[in-house]
């Protein structure tokens, strides 16, 4: 709100007087809750419509804010604060094309002022004009010294956020480099560079840069940057110490609540991840990423029937469809294209589990059969990023584009079929979806279970991943592709199949690489049991989460609360480069997948290192994965039907050393011939599935 008084004293300044003294205090809720009973006392000259709607603006009340600021720039139209808040205003509203209009006003009144200048570029970026706010933010910055100008602190700072969140990590961290180097005292300086080191693994840095922002300025939000960035160094214990000082200093603070729950779920303590994500969610009911992630996490619970499961998704899907109803209601789809154009949207067009699935679909397909448009959020491209670019016929670079701007980015381009390769899973864009962008929609691959939304008309699975009935559990119409929904594509690097560890006469290795929140509870009981049942094995663990030392200690904790001595447990260092971690099959003999949320990836790498997996068919697509993907090699007697079964399959398999060397020795070209490498197989199945789908009426 600004400081400027209205004109003459009358009847109604005593209460002006206390709305501004509450406003000048921070308190700008409780100054807009006096004032807005009191507006028709208020006059409507002068710059007080212009105070009081600025006022309502920053309290959160946008629509009580624009017929003030409507008439404050009508009567000062050369005050350019005033149409900065009424653009502001607009955007919150919904009048994209309003706001910048009056934006843009603003800036060529006030050229040099940052705030009126960061207005019009967060607008260019909330409506997708990402390339537009980059220029903005560089036209306001040129020429300025910024060690004279802290006013412009902020308007660089925001810059240097774009830049990162387009994947312009160098860029960034120059500017942020350079602003720390000119701003050393500045707390927004320090913490804008921590954020990009953290982005590009720079750790130590980010760490050292947050913890200075925290000696100039202990406050929540930077307390809660450097808990981030102790989370992703795997130093669980003082991550979550951080975040707690962050969230009593600042209980509202939704984000530290949500690395909380990170903490929490990557420390094998589900239970407080699902208390930290339900926290957020009740702060901030439309922020679904939040809400996201507490759906995911209720996928390793074996406690939750698959009602109940399906129940927790319909909730948020409902929500998600109510958000974008309107923007899907007014959607027009012109005919189809021939070929048909196939869309799909992810940010894991990189070194991730998604792009070894992603990456037989594009290269085995028949050109002519489809148009394939990929949309890349992808924030840290790397050599897989290049090679699916490749493959695909165009390329669409969405990085950092707000899911509302995302969705026209996508009807712009005409897209026939539109494919989610998310879900829930982080960075998923499912708001996007719920606008509708185009007039088919189908999920797929990376999140193991429906949307629970009513605008994602199709799931793609296959009859044994998701057998008859599973249709009651999902929101979806189920696609059940014949030759199963996955096909893999092994690593160029992997090494040559090593013998078998045991020999003839060796102690059976039973091993898992599966991330740590899959260890649950069941897991941990299921493998004790199989250990009691093979004398004399052992059970090698190597997942990234081992890094840290509490997860460790948490992890033999656990082991040790089922009956698994320390004696008989391996924990592998993680691995970062492919060769290097597949090599780390060579030491596991039989592979052990988890209950009840399946591996996937692992699984598939542990066939072609030569590992047979023995898993547990369970009661929902998760449980199911592991089914699907021996069934698709003819190992059907590697799936136990029961929890009894599978110790007994583990048995039996342990003591035929002859069966374990043949499988071992034939996994890799059985896996080669089989339907789960059959790229052009895959493919043709696939394009034929979606362009044939027919959604519900």
């Amino acid at each position: 709100m600004s400081s400027k008084r209205p004109p003459a004293s009358t009847a109604w300044q005593p209460l002006f007087e206390r709305v501004r003294t509450e406003a000048l205090a921070g308190r700008v809720a409780e100054a807009w809750a006096l004032a807005k009973p009191a507006l028709a006392s208020f006059p409507g000259d002068g710059p007080l419509p212009l105070i009081l709607g600025s006022l309502a603006q920053q309290a959160g009340d946008s629509a009580g804010a624009l017929p003030l600021l409507e008439k404050g720039v009508t009567l000062m139209p050369a005050e350019a604060q005033g149409w900065s808040s009424l653009g502001a205003a607009r955007l919150a509203t919904g009048d994209e094309a309003g706001a910048l209009a009056a934006l843009e006003k603003a800036v060529a009144l006030a050229p040099q002022d940052p705030v009126v200048t960061g207005n019009l570029a967060l607008g260019q970026r909330r409506t997708g004009q990402l390339e537009a706010a980059l220029a903005t933010y560089s036209r306001a910055l040129a020429g300025i010294d910024l060690t004279k100008r802290p006013d412009a602190i902020n308007l660089a700072v925001e810059y240097a956020n774009l830049l990162r969140s387009m994947a312009r990590l160098d860029d960034a961290m120059a500017l942020m480099q350079q602003l720390a180097a000119a701003q050393p005292g500045s707390a927004a300086a320090l913490r804008g560079l921590g954020r990009v080191a953290g982005e590009l693994g720079q750790l130590d840095l980010a760490r050292q840069a947050a913890t200075r922002a925290l000696e100039i300025e202990p406050s929540a939000e930077a307390w809660h940057e450097l808990g981030r960035y102790l989370k992703l160094s795997h130093l669980f214990a003082e991550a979550e110490e951080a975040l707690k000082t962050a969230t009593r200093l600042k209980p509202g603070l939704v984000a530290a609540w949500n690395e909380l729950g990170d903490v929490a779920r990557l420390s094998l303590r589900l239970a407080e991840a699902e208390a930290a994500y339900a926290e957020v969610a009740r702060l901030e009911p439309q922020r679904f990423e939040a809400r996201s992630n507490l759906v995911l996490l209720q996928n390793y619970r074996s406690d939750l029937s698959p009602e109940a499961l399906f129940a927790a998704h319909l909730e948020i899907g409902r929500d998600l469809d109510a958000a974008g109803s309107a923007f899907a209601a007014a959607r027009h789809y012109p005919p189809r294209s021939t070929p048909p154009r196939i869309g799909i949207v992810s940010p894991d067009f990189r070194r991730h589990s998604v792009a070894f699935f992603l990456a037989p679909l594009l290269a085995g397909r028949d050109k002519g059969a489809a148009t394939f448009v990929c949309f890349s959020k992808v924030g840290r491209p790397d050599a897989i990023t290049d090679k699916l670019r490749t493959l695909a016929d165009e390329w669409v670079d969405v990085t950092g584009v707000p899911d509302a701007a995302l969705a026209e980015i996508i009807a712009s381009r005409s897209i026939d079929i539109l494919i989610d390769a998310d879900g829930h899973m982080a960075g998923g864009s499912l708001a996007a979806f719920a606008r509708r962008p185009a007039p088919v929609q189908i999920t797929w691959l990376g999140y193991p279970g429906t949307t629970g939304m009513k605008s994602m008309d199709g799931r793609i699975t296959d009859e044994i991943a998701d057998p008859p009935g599973a249709e009651a559990f999902h929101t979806e119409k189920l696609i059940r592709l014949p030759s199963g929904f996955l096909c893999y594509a092994p690593a160029a690097v992997a090494p040559p199949v090593a013998p078998l560890p045991a020999g003839t006469d060796g102690p059976i290795t039973f091993g898992s690489f599966n991330t740590i929140p899959k260890l649950s509870p069941v897991t941990l009981a299921l493998w004790s049991q199989v250990l009691a049942a093979v004398p004399g094995s052992r059970l090698l663990i190597k997942t990234l989460q081992t890094r840290s030392p509490e997860v460790r200690r948490q992890l033999l904790s656990a082991m040790a609360g089922v009956g698994i001595d320390a004696g008989r447990l391996i924990i592998l260092d993680h691995v970062d480069d492919d060769a290097g971690h597949l090599a780390a099959y060579g030491q596991v003999d039989i592979a052990l997948d988890p209950v009840p949320y399946n591996g996937t990836t692992t699984t598939c790498e542990a066939l072609w290192m030569g590992v047979p997996v023995i898993t547990l068919s369970g009661d929902r697509h998760a449980a199911r994965v592991g089914a699907s993907i021996l069934s698709r090699l003819g190992l059907e007697e590697l799936v136990a039907a029961s929890p009894q079964d599978y110790i007994t399959v583990a048995r039996a398999l342990a003591a035929d050393r002859v069966r374990l060397a043949d499988l071992r020795a034939g996994l890799r070209s059985r896996m080669a011939r089989s339907p789960l490498c059959d790229a052009r197989g895959f493919s043709r199945n696939f394009i034929e599935s979606v362009t044939n789908f027919t959604p519900r009426p």
